[in-house]
Order: C-alpha cells, then sequence, then structure tokens
C-alpha cells in the first residue's frame, strides 16, 4: 500500500482457521457487502484508482504472484460460491502489521484488502496517517470528523474505487469495479447450484 512494503514478511506461522477467518468472502451476502458498500462519506477524483502505482483493471494473479512472491495462504475452495481464489500476504512494517488478500473470480481480479493493525489497538493518529497518504495521492480535500468513525469511499476514472472502514479492523480496499458489475452477474456459475442453508435457516428448524 502506498509503497510501504519494502521489508520482508513475517514468518510467524498462521495454519487455514486465521486466514479462514479473516477472509472477507465467504458467500455471495459478504461478496455483495464489501463490493457495493453504502459509505458515510463519498470523494471523487479525476485521478485512475492504483495498487501500487497498477491500474485494476491491469491487474491479474501472475502480477499479483511477481510483485509479492509466493502467498503466505491460498483458499480455493468455497462451499457457497465456485472459481473463487483468494491469495493472502502478511507484511510487518515498522509497528505497523499489514495483512493482503487478494481475490479473483476465474481470472478476474475483483478487490484486494489490505488490513492494519498494531500489537495494540491503532489509534486514530495512525489510521489519519494512510487516509492523508490517499488523500494526498488522489488530489482530495478530505475533512475528517476528529471524532467520526472511518468509512469512506473514494471513486476514480471507470468507476474503479476504494473503500476506507474502521468498523472492525482498520481496512482499506481496492475494488475492480468493471468485474463486481459486469463479470460476476453475467456468470450464474458463481454460485454454488446447491449451497448448504445459511444459518438463520438451520435454527428456524428448531422453532
Amino acid at each position: 500500500m502506498m509503497g510501504f512494503f519494502s521489508s520482508k514478511k513475517t514468518k510467524t506461522v498462521r495454519g487455514f482457521s486465521y486466514y479462514d477467518r479473516e477472509n472477507l468472502v465467504h458467500n455471495l451476502k459478504e461478496f455483495v457487502a464489501i463490493t457495493d458498500t453504502k459509505p458515510k462519506l463519498k470523494f471523487s477524483t479525476t485521478e485512475t484508482i492504483k495498487y501500487k502505482n497498477r491500474d485494476l483493471n491491469e491487474i491479474d494473479e501472475r502480477w499479483v504472484l511477481n510483485t509479492f512472491d509466493k502467498p503466505d495462504f491460498i483458499i480455493q475452495e468455497f462451499e457457497a460460491i465456485n472459481n473463487y481464489k483468494v491469495l493472502f500476504y502478511r507484511h510487518i512494517v515498522g509497528k505497523f502489521n499489514f495483512l493482503l488478500q487478494f481475490h479473483f473470480y476465474k481470472d478476474y481480479f475483483i478487490f484486494v484488502s489490505n488490513s492494519v493493525s498494531t500489537a495494540g489497538p491503532l489509534n486514530r493518529t495512525d489510521k489519519k496517517l494512510f487516509v492523508n497518504r490517499l488523500a494526498e495521492k488522489y488530489s482530495l480535500d478530505m475533512k475528517i470528523d476528529s471524532q467520526q468513525d472511518f468509512d469512506i469511499k473514494i471513486t476514480g476514472k471507470n468507476n474503479n474505487f476504494i473503500t476506507i472502514n474502521d468498523s472492525v479492523s482498520f481496512r482499506v480496499t481496492y475494488i475492480n469495479h468493471a468485474v463486481t458489475s459486469r463479470q460476476i452477474p453475467d456468470n450464474p456459475d458463481f454460485l454454488e447450484e446447491n449451497p448448504d442453508e445459511d444459518i438463520e435457516t438451520q435454527i428456524d428448524e428448531f422453532f
């Protein structure tokens, strides 16, 4: 994110349960929540939204592997969705821990999300550091209330966009709108033919 990743990856080993918990998409509902967000603050820029200086429309798995090397973990088997893959990378830069997750549907890049944490709670000053870097990069005057949660959307050329949210953890997500608006709806095989019933339906059987 914005040139931060010049250090080596952390070598701490994490297993499937950790990455499955951090994974943002397990089903269609979660997919929509990430890609069709309704933020409190919206900004527009004439700049092209880029991740590590690359247009989101030009990102593919090969570029990710060439840029970040071997993933720390891969999830590519889902109960409720088909042809979906998530590549995870973990980095430590100074006091900050970065967890990256690159999401792909078939060969299409959908989004990359960057979750930032520290040993203790990430304070507001640190959060504003990241927001200000993005504001500077995209020539935006982003006046954020000192007491307001971060719930922001920045839309650029081609309607690709960035979301910034700290409802659970501080997370910056770069979303390839061309794929989420066209490729997914045009591919009904995105969903399993007989997905497991959701938890609400299962609970209803006992009442």
